[in-house]
């Protein structure tokens, strides 16, 4: 019988599981969903244990060099789940387990650059020898080691730059691997209790004993604090170094008893709770709901539930009732939100019914938070978790009740990095390997939830009515021309049109009766959120002689004018350019700055209504660590008049005092070239409405648009979400878009641009090879062509529902494809970036 213990580790970035030996004095350690060290070619790195087995495996031809973890960081559940995403989304298994712990705790080995000569000599070095450049990079290297990525990002260098290979070769500095500690570790407390000598004798002798007045002081504070004790560092916080060594001075004798314990870094008192009115009873369709899920989570039966109610109808209390239940059942629940915009609503809801039974998991928190969140939550102190995308990672047991609010989000989708899961549909598999029940729940769901819903697969839940009397908003589409200037004649203004020569000045971005009514509602003492679902003051600059736009150097976009710090910035790469005096091109310096964002937006209201106060809310103003929950409690409290902002404003907020809603352009969302655009453009319109008249005003929603007719926006504004997704639906069956059909995007990146084509030329013919029964969209070009100094182009792989329900088919067929692909190496410089399920064709 074979003596030797050998484990299956999987790592991230890297395809399949690989066999190590398990060294004598760690048999008794190691378990299935442990993270260990192990190496890895030429360097260290952390993988995580999916098996043990009692076997002289020839393969585990090297040792685990360390065991990470005293109990396994993942369940057997956990486990299972993460399997099926890597086998469903086509991503190595070890990221998707990387993905489900807390940021800053792995223990890789990387290559660094590293200052290798001495610190002293810095100060010496001559400027002959070292270019000011050179000096600044030797200062960086050697206050830390910095990877590739990171001189590329500080120092815009390569490893093929020569600075870096003439400083290597003058032996300053060299790419060594380095083991870096973790950057997030558990905290722990010193807690001070009485000793039972001096708890026993506390009435009686122990204070005759002391001299010292802040002894004493500290005994009766100490003592006070009984039976839990006090931390350290909050008996001593501010206090003198008399104080202390009176606490050193009680240790020596004996009277005190010191404890560790482990410190949570979150207190939920810190999170921001606007005010929000509860509802007093349930109507009779919020009752149904809820005895119907509770009916599920009772019978422990999988079942899942699309909850269709219009904006403002009750949903979260539906949520919190069937929450109720899975914890009276002993069962936990987990709570998905597509945007950190939406936590501090929902929080306040949740926070109110279930108190200090509730841990919320959002980005804006600090690694060291998250962390300790995580261990808490699997520790079971949490039964109920509210967070966004990544919270369907949570390590609770026992789940009942999983709930994906505002599902139709496409936020719900990773983007970057792999893997590129939909946090929903993970939802889904996690509540069947729970035998949980599921709610999704939307006011305008996804065209997939919806053709479920109608397939008889989802049970269809409806709220049609709002609560407590609300009704709902007068919605209407402003018809908005831009208008040609004052000065000029329509042969001139053709000309700059179509010639793209000296623009003519921009129209004001409100129409006269939205300002009409803006003004109005101010003056009421109502509140108005504008909806400009794009960031930064201008799109881009033109020059008004030769029509040229400044373009970002690493991607294919304008650079977007900021009026904070006059800068231009590319909001994909983050480059950032001081604003030109004078084009580049032609050296004029009529320079123009072009469309709309919500900066210019705040400027023109300040400028037309100087009186009201104004808040704008969008990625560049609420991306700090708790200002968005700073921002939405300070509206809900009135501080501000008007809200401008991005679609974070258009979801789930709930604003007692808004009478108006507007969306300021309704076509950019409408004509955008995907499948989905038109989905999104009816969802936004609709959801900005739900924000308007929540309580006994009915409110009133503006659509500024130039196609006021267009059978999109019309039914938009009938609020009839059923009608526009039968519509769509349609218009999918036709095109042989999802849901009735499974997609797959494959998406090829590279430095040069024709390797991306060759690539996914190759890799359509393989495809085609691999299973001719899948239908294949392009090669062609991403919409963004260049990204990051990266070309990208884009393959799209298809087959009807009804031949392949699950997709298991046209999966396995992209995955023999990539597999050639790469066995054959035909364009080495090429990355295969594979998106299952995709929210966007991009």
């Amino acid at each position: 019988m074979p003596s030797v213990l050998c484990a299956r580790v999987v790592v991230p970035a890297i395809d399949g599981a690989f066999s190590y030996r398990v060294k004598p004095a760690d048999r008794h350690r190691v378990q299935p969903g442990m993270r260990v060290l192990v190496p890895f070619a030429n360097r260290r790195l952390t993988g995580f244990v999916i098996e043990v087995e009692l076997a002289d495996d020839p393969l585990a031809t090297k040792p685990i060099e360390s065991v990470l973890d005293s109990l396994p960081v993942f369940s057997a559940e956990l486990l299972e789940f993460t399997r099926w995403i890597s086998d469903y989304y086509l991503c190595p298994w070890g990221d998707v387990l990387k993905a489900a712990l807390p940021a800053g705790i792995s223990l890789d080995e990387k290559r660094y650059y590293t200052y290798v000569g001495a610190p002293e000599a810095l100060e010496s070095l001559s400027a002959l020898q070292f270019s000011d450049a050179d000096r600044a990079l030797l200062a960086a290297l050697n206050t830390e080691p910095l990877t590739a990525e990171q001189l590329r990002r500080r120092f815009g260098l390569t490893s093929a730059s020569p600075e870096l290979k003439r400083l290597r070769a003058a032996g300053v500095i060299d790419l060594r691997p380095l083991l870096r500690p973790p950057l997030v570790r558990t905290k722990y407390d010193q807690v001070l209790t009485l000793s039972d000598p001096a708890r026993a004798a506390y009435a009686t002798s122990l204070f005759a004993s002391l001299r010292s007045v802040h002894q004493q002081q500290l005994l009766r504070e100490i003592h006070d604090y009984e039976p839990d004790g006090i931390t350290r560092a909050e008996l001593l916080r501010g206090e003198s170094a008399t104080r202390r060594a009176a606490l050193k001075r009680l240790l020596e004798l004996g009277h005190l008893h010191v404890r560790q314990e482990e410190h949570v870094r979150w207190d939920p008192r810190n999170e921001h709770v606007p005010h929000t009115a509860d509802p007093t009873q349930l109507t009779p369709a919020q009752l149904g709901a809820v005895s119907a899920i509770s009916e599920a989570v009772e019978a422990g039966s999988p079942r899942q539930f699309l909850l269709f109610g219009v904006t403002g109808s009750g949903k979260t209390q539906v949520y919190i009732e069937a929450i109720r239940r899975a914890l009276a059942l002993g069962r936990t629940a987990l709570v998905l939100l597509p945007e950190i915009a939406l936590t501090p609503f929902l929080w306040s809801r949740f926070y109110r019914a279930f108190g200090d039974r509730v841990a919320i998991q959002h980005s804006a928190q600090s690694p060291a938070v998250r962390y300790d969140l995580w261990r808490q939550i699997a520790a079971g102190r949490y039964p109920v978790v509210v967070g966004a995308r990544s919270a369907v990672f949570a390590p609770l047991a026992g789940i009942g009740l999983i709930v994906i609010d505002e599902e139709h989000e496409a936020s719900f989708k990773q983007m970057e990095p792999p893997p590129l899961y939909h946090a929903r549909d993970c939802a889904l598999m996690r509540a069947r390997l729970a035998q949980a029940a599921v709610v999704l729940g939307s006011a305008t769901p996804s065209m997939e939830s919806w053709y479920h819903a109608q397939a008889g697969r989802y049970r269809l839940l409806e709220l049609p009515e709002r609560v407590g009397g609300a009704v709902h908003p007068l919605t209407r589409a402003i018809p908005y021309q831009p208008a040609v200037a004052a000065d000029d004649s329509y042969e001139q203004y053709k000309e700059r049109r179509f010639k793209r020569q000296q623009p003519a000045p921009e129209a004001p971005i409100l129409s006269e009766e939205l300002r009409t009514r803006i003004a109005l509602t101010v003056a009421a003492h109502k509140q108005v959120m504008l909806l400009q679902n794009r960031r930064g003051h201008s799109p881009f600059l033109i020059c008004k002689s030769c029509g040229d736009i400044p373009m970002c150097p690493h991607c294919s976009v304008s650079l977007t004018f900021h009026r904070k710090g006059q800068v231009l910035r590319c909001h994909y790469c983050d480059q950032r350019e001081a604003v030109p005096a004078r084009c580049a091109k032609c050296g004029s310096d009529q320079l123009s700055r072009y469309g709309i964002g919500t900066q210019r937006l705040e400027d023109e209201l300040a400028t037309l209504f100087p009186a009201a106060r104004i808040l704008r809310m969008d990625s560049d103003t609420a991306s700090g660590a708790g200002k968005h929950a700073k921002m939405v409690s300070a509206f809900a409290a009135h501080e501000y008049d008007i809200l401008v902002g991005t679609q974070m404003i258009a979801k789930g907020l709930d604003f007692a005092g808004v009478d108006l809603a507007a969306v300021v352009r309704a076509d950019a969302e409408l004509f955008f070239p995907d499948f989905r655009s038109t989905e999104r453009a009816a969802s936004l319109i609709l959801q900005l409405a739900g924000r308007a008249g929540r309580r006994d005003v009915r409110g009133e929603v503006l659509v500024q648009t130039a196609v006021p007719d267009h059978p999109v926006i019309q039914t938009a504004l009938r609020q009839n979400w059923r009608e526009f997704a039968e519509a769509e639906l349609a218009t999918r069956d036709r095109s042989n878009f999802p849901p009735y059909s499974r997609l797959i995007l494959i998406r090829a990146v590279a430095r040069e641009e024709s390797p991306c084509a060759r690539a996914l030329l190759k890799l359509r013919t393989l495809l085609k090879k691999a299973d001719p029964f899948v239908d294949i969209l392009g090669p062609a070009p991403a919409i963004v062509l260049k990204i990051e100094d990266r070309y990208r182009y884009t393959m799209l792989a298809r087959v009807r529902r009804e031949a392949d329900s699950a997709g298991q088919r046209l999966r396995q067929a992209v995955r023999r494809a990539v597999d050639s692909f790469r066995k054959e190496k035909a364009e080495p410089g090429v990355k295969l970036e594979i998106d299952v399920d995709p929210q966007s064709i991009n």
